[in-house]
């Protein structure tokens, strides 16, 4: 009895006809009405008729024997709330009723205020999104176009010259012909530029055409083409095998030419170099490497290893500083994610985590 009569929540007994043979103090308070009051009211006096939840409420707790939901009440003064209700059967001797209800008016205002502040933020961050998706259409567009555009000018520089170097070579002094080579060479590396340039952009705007593709086969093959290229060199070479993700053949042949060149570039001072390609686990989290015992790089700067035409190495190591920046635009276009470890003089490992493999 003690605890019914302080309960802060409000509390009714009912009979099985519906009649409220006793509420608390907090009942009283809620609904602002007197034992009398709510004798006569009934307990389906105190639910709003719009309610339509009532039934199904009545109906598990005839058939479970308890029931909790949430329903609309109404106050003396008419004035309404929604409450949570917990109800049990009780036939002892004969069938009543034991009902807890709580005013969760404020919770409820306070979620919807949440609901309708994250609906906002959620349109604000699509809106956001697609504006930032437009500009970066738009850059990449520029940056297509005027590489494009650039192609021209540039061999009509580079042709020119060679004229100039192979026809008047007689006419031309030691020095002139030293600034026509440089000239040449300087066009020559700028063509290179805007041809990485073109591909970068190209990452972005081709449709993904998605299907298995063994990464495995092709490490193996793009080594073996870097063998080719320089028979001299020596390198062991170790592949894992039946490594098969979901992706673009096309842009992955890029991705895997892209790191596992860069490993081939960074260990040509090796005379035991070795390149490493497999899968492993990073944080938990499944990730694929290239690994190396090249020259490696400085953990400082290794925020800038994924940067257009940042280099973290100098003229000794051919290369605009293109590739890692498309590799990282490939694997993003995936869904996934790379990342870089190395130190100097020790060797570097590339990792990239892709959402679906097999």
């Amino acid at each position: 009895m003690l605890l019914f009569e302080n309960s802060l929540d409000a509390v009714f007994v009912s009979d099985a006809d519906g009649t409220i043979s006793a509420a608390n103090k907090a009942a009283c308070q809620l609904f602002g009405m007197t034992p009398e009051e709510f004798r006569r009211v009934g307990r389906a006096g105190l639910i709003t008729s719009e309610e339509l939840r009532l039934s199904s409420y009545v109906e598990e707790r005839a058939s479970a024997g308890t029931a909790r939901g949430e329903l609309e009440f109404v106050r003396k003064d008419g004035t309404t709330f929604i409450g949570e209700a917990t109800s049990v059967l009780v036939d002892n001797p004969a069938l009543f009723s034991f009902t807890i209800v709580r005013d969760i008016s404020d919770r409820k205002r306070a979620e919807e205020a949440v609901a309708a502040l994250a609906a906002t933020l959620e349109t604000r961050v699509t809106e956001r999104t697609a504006e930032l998706e437009a500009v970066v259409r738009e850059q990449e567009a520029f940056s297509y176009s005027v590489s494009h555009d650039l192609r021209a000018p540039l061999r009509h520089i580079n042709c020119y010259s060679s004229i100039l170097a192979e026809d008047f070579a007689e006419e031309l002094s030691t020095q002139a012909r030293e600034y026509l080579s440089r000239i040449c060479s300087s066009t020559n590396k700028m063509g290179k530029m805007i041809d990485h340039l073109l591909e970068l952009s190209r990452v972005n705007r081709v449709d993904l055409a998605l299907e298995p593709v063994d990464l495995s086969t092709m490490a193996e093959q793009v080594l073996q083409e870097l063998k080719e290229t320089d028979g001299k060199r020596r390198c062991e070479v170790v592949v894992a095998e039946s490594i098969t993700v979901l992706g673009d053949r096309i842009l992955f042949m890029q991705l895997m030419g892209n790191l596992l060149g860069n490993a081939w570039k960074y260990t040509s001072s090796r005379e035991d170099a070795r390149i490493e390609f497999g899968m492993t686990q990073v944080d938990g989290e499944d990730a694929f490497f290239v690994r190396d015992n090249g020259v490696g790089f400085d953990m400082a700067y290794s925020s800038k290893l994924f940067g257009a035409f940042e280099r973290l190495h100098g003229a000794e190591f051919p290369g605009v500083g293109i590739g890692l920046a498309t590799a990282q635009r490939i694997v993003r276009r995936h869904g996934g994610r790379i990342w870089a470890e190395g130190a100097v003089g020790e060797g570097a490992t590339f990792y990239f985590s892709l959402p679906v493999y097999f």
